[in-house]
Parts: structure tokens; C-alpha cells; sequence
């Protein structure tokens, strides 16, 4: 009874995004030593696999998963861990690996297995198939996805299959087909979905149909700043890709090559290496054959300046995750809690990408200091003088990126303290940003567990201990509210 009661706290947990206290409970779990939850193994190995997936822990995520395949005690429960296995291979950018389970799972596969899992399977198997460059399997195996999610009444994962479907007859040279699959996933989309709009503006390229190619681009140009608030790199790289197509044909050659080589950083740390030589010889034949401008618009409604500021923006966010190899994880957990903190306090959408960019960019000055002092900034009195310069650092740095006055406040901010002991200038209480009092709580909690491998409870205890010193206690107790689960 007990283990089923915690395993659906979890589940809420997760459910909400509050992933550090799911992953607490399931830890407590199975550290009981009454080993009660033995039935409930695999399905407490699949919920941490989960949590690390979300997290980006890929490599944990694949041992979890992997122990839950070794507990699964029905044949469906076997195929689904199976299938988020080979999803962690694949994030691990170990393909032949994936493509192996998958490949496996769809022989193996039997009546005792529902069509929901079966769908899912499939699903799958046509992205590793895509990413393989077996396009015409791909196309095979997204249709039977799509009829076996059609048996299940599932139409959650219709705008990825038709958009995968686009992709792959787009590879094939199919663009009436790429067409009409990419328009369809848009429409379902609501019409504001970067990767496919990015597609769409890549297949319009490839048609030779400039205008509309840069309307599109022009249209996901638009949400670049959602993209960089959630920030996923392979879409970030496809974008940076297709303008670098656009970019070149109106001359800007330097610009294009930037843009490719941003894409090439990227799609390399997703271990995406086909895609990257693709760019590679692309470039090669840039450098022997230049492609022409053919309409003499020209960037007709996208700014250079615009491109410039994403293209600083980008620089702004690796440089940053090269001070430490847990600063990346720091980044995207705080960018994370932040909304989920918006949320609770229902601010406004402009409010709330003005937190998250500021969560993206407050340590942005860290990067002009010593690894010794960023992770360790109590070792010595001249260590923690040095820290605190970063905020100030942080905001002369940021001024290049074009950010908003409130998204400057909020980094100059975030590490005064309502008891006004804080710096770089010792505000107190309301004198400080409302955006910055927040960031404050939800920065201290993601260090405490990236970089100080604090447990939740811990930090937890820590947080409520500083209110109204270190913290506004209004922001506590919306922090407190949000992990209500009661």
C-alpha cells in the first residue's frame, strides 16, 4: 500500500515538473530496507528512467531503464521498457545500438502487447530509421505507427509523425508529399512550432521557392527566443542550418559559414555526425561553386541584426556551459524551475520569458572568471570577492545581446538578498527586482543539487530555513505551494 501511494507521488511529482522531488521519493523507495516494493521494481526503475530522460541524464536514464527491462513482469511492460532503452541509445548517440533493440522489439512483438506500445514502438523505430538515412522504412514504419496509435484512440504524437513524414519524403525528393505532411503537422501545432516551420522553410529552399522559403524561416526567426528559453540544440543547429542556406545566397558569405559552423558545434555534441559532414561537404562545395541569389529582395523582412544577436546569444549559452561539465544541467534545471515558478504565480507571458532568459544569462559573467573560483568561490576571502563581480560582469557582457531593461535588472539582481546582505549592491526586501527575488530561491535550489549534489530534502530545508534572510517568503511560499501534492 505504502509503495503504491509513493510511486503515485512520484508520478504527480513528474507530472508537474517537479522532477528532483520525484526522483527523492523513488530514491527513498528503494533505499527501504523492508524491500516491500520488490513487485513494483520495473515500474520504479521505468519512473527514474524517466526522470533522468527529462533531466538529460542519458546515461543514467539508459542503466535505469535497463534494470527496469530486467524486473518487467508482463510482456508489455517488457517492450515499453525496451523501447525507452533504445530512446536513451539514441540521446546517447549510440544509433546502431538503438536501432538493434527496436529492430528486435518489432519481431518479437506479440498479441499480449498493446497497440498504444506497439505505436510507440514504431515510432521510433522510423526516427533512427530516418536518422540512418533509410527514409522509404521510415515511411513504412511511421504509417503502422500511426494506424496502431489510430486503434488506441492516441492522437497526442500526430504532429511529430507528420512532421517525420514530411521529413522523410523530403529527403526522397517527394515534395508534394513533404509538403502536404509538413503543412499538416503545422496546422496541428497551432501553427507556432519551430522544427517544423524550420522544414518548411528547408523544403521550400530545396523547391527553389526563395520567397516562401524565407517566409517561413522569417516565421520560426520569430520564435527563436522560445527556442532559446527552452533551448533544444537540434533544433537550434536545423534552424542555424537553413538560414546559413538563406544567408549565402544573399551574399552574406561569412555570416552563412558562422551559422553552418554554429549548426556543425552543435549537431557534434548531439553526437549527430552524418548531419554534420553533411554540412561539412556543403561547405566544400560552397568554396567551388557559390550559390546565386535568385531574387533580388533579398532577405526580404529578416534582419542581419537579428541573426547577428541569436548568432552572440548562442556564443553567450556554450561559453557558459563550457565553465564546468555540470554548468550545462545547471542552466536548463534552472531555466526549468523558473517556469514552473511563472506558472504558480501566473505571471504574464513577457514576464515569464524575461525570468527565463535572465536564468539563462545571470551567470553569463562567470565566464571571465577562474573554474576554481566558480565552483568553489568559498575557498579563500579573495576567491568569494572575486564571485561576486559576476553579476556586474554578467550585465556589462549581456548589453551585447540585445536583452531587455527588466531582463538586465533581474541578472544584476539575483543574488542581492532580501535581509540586504546580499551584492553587488546590498538591496533590501522590494527594492529588488520581483523577477530577481524569484530567480534567487529557484537558483539556490538547482545549485544546491547540481553543483553541490545536495538531495532534495536537503536543499528543501535550507530554502525554508533562509526565508525572509536570504529570501522573500512570499516566494517561498509559492515554492512550498508548488510541491503540494496533497
Amino acid at each position: 500500500m505504502k509503495t503504491n501511494m509513493n510511486l503515485r507521488s512520484a508520478r504527480e511529482f513528474r507530472a508537474k515538473g517537479l522532477l528532483e522531488a520525484a526522483r527523492f521519493v523513488l530514491e527513498n523507495l528503494l533505499n527501504q530496507s523492508d524491500r516491500k516494493w520488490e513487485c513494483k521494481e520495473g515500474v520504479i526503475y521505468n519512473e527514474l528512467g524517466l526522470l533522468n530522460y527529462y533531466m538529460g541524464n542519458y546515461r543514467q536514464a539508459a542503466d535505469c531503464f535497463a534494470s527496469a527491462v530486467e524486473h518487467a513482469t508482463t510482456r508489455d511492460s517488457w517492450v515499453l521498457y525496451n523501447v525507452n532503452l533504445a530512446i536513451a541509445y539514441r540521446h546517447l548517440s549510440e544509433y546502431d545500438t538503438c536501432y538493434r533493440i527496436l529492430n528486435r522489439l518489432k519481431q518479437e512483438c506479440t498479441d499480449e502487447v498493446r497497440s498504444i506500445t506497439k505505436g510507440l514502438l514504431f515510432a521510433n523505430l522510423s526516427t533512427i530509421q530516418g536518422l540512418n538515412g533509410f527514409y522509404a522504412d521510415a515511411i513504412t514504419s511511421i504509417l503502422e505507427s500511426f494506424r496502431l496509435f489510430g486503434e488506441s484512440g492516441v492522437h497526442g504524437n500526430d504532429v511529430g509523425l507528420h512532421n517525420n513524414l514530411g521529413i522523410a519524403y523530403l529527403e526522397l525528393g517527394q515534395y508534394g508529399k513533404a509538403e502536404l505532411h509538413l503543412k499538416k503537422s503545422l496546422e496541428l501545432s497551432g501553427r507556432k512550432d519551430l522544427p517544423v516551420l524550420s522544414d518548411i522553410g528547408r523544403l521550400y529552399l530545396m523547391m527553389g521557392k526563395i520567397t516562401e522559403s524565407i517566409e517561413y524561416t522569417k516565421r520560426a526567426l520569430d520564435l527563436v527566443w522560445s527556442s532559446i528559453i527552452n533551448y533544444e540544440k537540434e533544433e537550434i543547429a536545423r534552424l542555424c542550418h537553413l538560414l546559413a542556406n538563406i544567408t549565402i545566397r544573399c551574399g552574406e558569405v561569412e555570416l552563412a559559414v558562422r551559422l553552418n559552423e554554429k549548426a556543425q558545434v552543435m549537431f557534434g555534441q548531439l553526437g549527430m555526425w552524418r548531419q554534420w559532414q553533411d554540412i561539412e561537404a556543403e561547405m566544400n562545395l560552397w568554396h567551388e561553386n557559390p550559390p546565386s541569389w535568385s531574387d533580388s529582395s533579398g532577405l526580404n523582412g529578416i534582419s542581419l541584426q537579428e541573426v547577428h544577436r541569436f548568432l552572440l546569444c548562442l556564443d553567450a549559452l556554450h561559453s557558459q556551459e563550457l565553465i564546468h561539465k555540470k554548468f550545462a544541467r545547471l542552466l536548463d534545471l534552472r531555466a526549468h524551475y523558473v517556469r514552473l515558478m511563472a506558472n504558480e504565480l501566473e505571471l504574464s507571458d513577457r514576464e515569464r520569458n524575461d525570468l527565463v532568459l535572465a536564468s539563462r544569462f545571470a551567470d553569463y559573467g562567470l565566464t571571465a572568471l577562474e573554474t576554481e573560483v566558480v565552483m568553489e568561490p568559498g575557498r579563500s576571502e579573495q576567491a568569494f570577492e572575486k564571485y561576486k563581480l559576476h553579476p556586474t560582469l554578467s550585465v556589462q557582457m549581456s548589453q551585447t545581446l540585445g536583452l531587455s531593461d527588466d531582463v538586465i535588472r533581474v541578472i544584476e539582481d539575483h543574488h542581492e538578498r532580501f535581509d540586504g546582505s546580499g551584492y553587488p549592491h546590498r538591496k533590501v526586501a522590494y527594492d529588488i527586482h520581483h523577477l530577481a527575488r524569484i530567480l534567487a530561491v529557484v537558483d539556490a535550489y538547482c545549485t544546491g543539487i547540481i553543483l553541490e549534489d545536495k538531495r532534495h530534502d536537503i536543499v528543501w530545508n535550507e530554502i525554508i530555513h533562509e526565508s525572509g534572510k536570504r529570501f522573500d517568503p512570499r516566494v517561498v511560499e509559492t515554492f512550498i505551494r508548488m510541491h503540494d501534492i496533497s
